[in-house]
């Protein structure tokens, strides 16, 4: 009884301070405002009110209608659903290895999947193709860093972020050698644009590509939350003492986050600190119960890559890299977290 009773104060562990569904109203909120920034600015303004009616059909001008349905809609709505998929990935990852410090580009499944994508585009390959060698190649970066992390026999979270830094710079070669192969007027420049990270280019297919994929990963997560995602944030012994199999359920985790990971990659590019920063923030606020994580990770992923793309428009006149713009502000963040819990053992204590 004392055991169980220790469990549920460790989930609910940061969450009381303010009410769960005072965050959840704070961030749909916060979604909703920047999804209608988003539209309204950039190169060519418009007012909320124009924007809306654009979308409800009512354009004033067929230029609102080219601008929000050609240019800003995809574009946002593309934005948003990498950010949760980056976001939820970052969590399962946090969750599977009980390592706070691990996310997709950490442990290089980001930098296995651009090799699948350089690959992809190097040889000229449709898009569902592109993503399928994404995810492959993301998975084999994923298990390389494990095995890397277990030949070494050492159990410390640093070990595995070791290992991942390691699997990323060799993936960073591999696309090193693509680009070296690539066509230098064709193939090459997309390549190059494509590592930095940007929304640019997204058309309404990625969206419809996008949309099932993070929706059945989230909604998948979302029932195996309660039962069994809890109980792998308390770990092994506590999943044997329950009767589940905790090495086939992490499996299934890691498979779903690198589903996501490497959709998000390869429609976006490589994005990194979205899935470190935006689930450390969101146990932060609501502790570690999986099923109050997951729709915050969801509603705070999707609002921070929107706002990010915004800066990434605006800023200038020529379009600066969402990569560039996301790592600035996501070591912001990082660094502002830390500096308020400084002194305290917030890292799967």
């Amino acid at each position: 009884m004392d055991n169980h009773l220790h469990e549920s104060v460790y989930l609910q562990k940061r969450q009381n301070i303010v009410p769960y569904f005072v965050y959840i109203i704070i961030g749909t909120a916060l979604l909703v405002i920047i999804f209608f920034i988003s539209l309204m600015v950039g190169q060519y303004n418009m007012t909320l009110l124009q924007a809306i009616k654009t979308l409800f059909g009512n354009a004033e001008s067929l230029t609102h209608t080219i601008i929000i349905f050609e240019l800003r809609l995809p574009r946002t709505m593309v934005a948003c659903l990498v950010g949760i998929a980056l976001s939820i990935s970052g969590l399962i990852y946090q969750i599977a290895f009980q390592n706070e410090l691990v996310s997709p580009d950490i442990l290089g499944v980001s930098s296995g999947a651009s090799v699948g994508v350089a690959a992809g585009l190097l040889f000229g390959l449709p898009l569902l193709l592109i993503s399928g060698l994404g995810f492959v190649f993301g998975a084999c970066a994923m298990l390389l860093t494990l095995c890397i992390a277990r030949v070494f026999k050492n159990k410390s979270p640093i070990m595995l972020v070791i290992a991942g830094i390691l699997v990323s710079g060799l993936m960073g070669s591999i696309v090193s050698l693509i680009k070296a192969w690539a066509d230098t007027d064709t193939v090459l420049p997309a390549i190059v644009y494509w590592l930095l990270g940007s929304f640019a280019s997204i058309k309404m297919i990625h969206f419809w590509i996008l949309l099932p994929i993070v929706v059945s990963c989230i909604v998948f997560l979302f029932i195996i939350s309660r039962k069994f995602l809890n109980n792998m944030v308390l770990g092994l012994e506590n999943a044997k003492t329950r009767g589940i199999n905790y090495k086939l359920w992490r499996a299934v985790v890691l498979f779903v986050g690198t589903i996501l990971t490497a959709s998000a990659v390869s429609v976006a590019g490589t994005i990194g600190w979205v899935g470190l920063v935006i689930p450390y923030m969101t146990r932060l606020l609501v502790g570690h119960q999986t099923q109050k994580c997951i729709p915050m990770a969801t509603i705070f992923g999707g609002a921070f890559m929107m706002f990010v793309d915004i800066f990434a428009r605006t800023l200038t006149n020529s379009e600066i890299p969402v990569g560039a713009i996301a790592g600035i502000v996501g070591i912001a963040i990082f660094i502002l977290i830390l500096s308020v819990q400084r002194g305290q053992n917030y890292v799967f204590d």
